[in-house]
């Protein structure tokens, strides 16, 4: 089955996707993302494992729908999203708009590290976006980086891209994080 959008006089048809549960665990740690029947996914939950992440099938932010309907777990320029985004491109005839839906996701286990990579994708321009999460196990780290793909036939400029996104919706936690530069690579600081 496919969903019709008429998008700038242009019929794109999406298909429609089952909604689900991708989470990425560790030991101790548990990343729950919902991919909902648009094929729209977004970050649900971060911290300590659940009992059952299937909970968040039905999981209602409360939010308007006119503010979205929770985190996006790779926001993009463009759609529905307001805020900072994660992904800003530029396209050939200068449309900004990326909108990045579910298409699939993998899951590869070996040396105690288990590796979910979420294949997102533009329908109308054709990017592709791979969200790569690499959980290891027992040190209860989750590293984060997405590979782009520009797969129409026409060139573009990538105007601003991050490894991930995380959005934090907490009154307290502790983030640690490392930047730096030239001879000053791997400086440690903690919000």
């Amino acid at each position: 089955m496919k969903l019709a959008i008429l998008f700038l006089g242009t019929v794109l048809s999406l298909p429609i996707v089952k909604p689900q549960i991708v989470s990425v665990d560790t030991d101790n740690t548990q990343l729950v993302m919902h991919v909902d029947g648009k094929g729209t996914v977004r970050t649900y939950h971060y911290g300590e494992k659940v009992a059952d992440s299937d909970q968040f099938l039905h999981f209602n932010t409360g939010r308007g729908s006119d503010y979205g309907d929770g985190p996006m777990t790779y926001p993009t320029v463009g759609g529905g999203f307001n805020g900072q985004a994660a992904l800003h491109v530029k396209y050939a005839d200068g449309n900004q708009n990326t909108e990045l839906y579910y298409v699939s996701h993998d899951v590869v286990t070996g040396d105690g590290v288990v590796t979910t990579t979420l294949h997102l994708k533009d329908h109308l321009t054709k990017l592709e976006v791979d969200l790569i999460y690499e959980a290891h196990q027992r040190e209860d780290v989750m590293l984060m980086h997405s590979v782009i793909k520009n797969k129409g036939r026409k060139p573009l400029r990538l105007r601003s891209f991050a490894s991930a996104s995380l959005n934090l919706d907490s009154d307290r936690y502790l983030l640690t994080h490392t930047y730096g530069g030239w001879a000053t690579e791997m400086q440690m600081d903690q919000t």
